[in-house]
């Protein structure tokens, strides 16, 4: 562990900036094997229009 490099500190504000949209429940589901898909996630790091 780093001398004062944060790890384990407590967060400024328990509040999110002003505009910033935070999910109030997110749903799950059980699947079988049968019904199991390949999800990709992808990464993009500038914004652009494909």
């Amino acid at each position: 562990m780093v001398q004062g490099g944060g790890a384990g500190s407590m967060p400024r504000s328990s509040r999110p900036p002003d505009g910033t949209t935070v999910p109030v429940a997110i749903e799950t589901e059980q699947r079988g094997e049968a019904e199991i898909e390949t999800v990709y996630n992808l990464h993009v790091e500038t914004h652009s229009n494909y």
